[in-house]
């Protein structure tokens, strides 16, 4: 199982299988599992890029100034981003 955790970092309990599982449970089990890490991966990510774009460290345009544009936020991408995600 470390070469699933290699590719794609999900953690997996080598005794939830045991020598007599058929290949098929196996295999359910796996894409079941990539199937919940890839739904996580779609809700996460539109968040994380409206969170850098209007949550700079450097302010608009790399100026020093207001480092937060919370209004931006809350009207641009991140309130479409919840409304996705629910």
């Amino acid at each position: 199982m470390h070469w699933f955790d290699l590719k794609f970092h999900i953690k997996l309990d080598p005794a939830q299988f045991d020598a007599d599982m058929p290949r098929e449970n196996i295999r359910r089990v796996l894409v079941e599992r990539v199937k919940q890490l890839y739904h996580e991966k779609e809700i996460e990510f539109p968040v994380t890029v409206a969170m850098s774009r209007f949550m700079d460290d450097k302010g608009a345009g790399g100026a020093i100034g207001q480092k937060y544009n919370r209004e931006g936020c809350i009207t641009g991408t991140c309130s479409a981003s919840a409304k996705k995600a629910a």
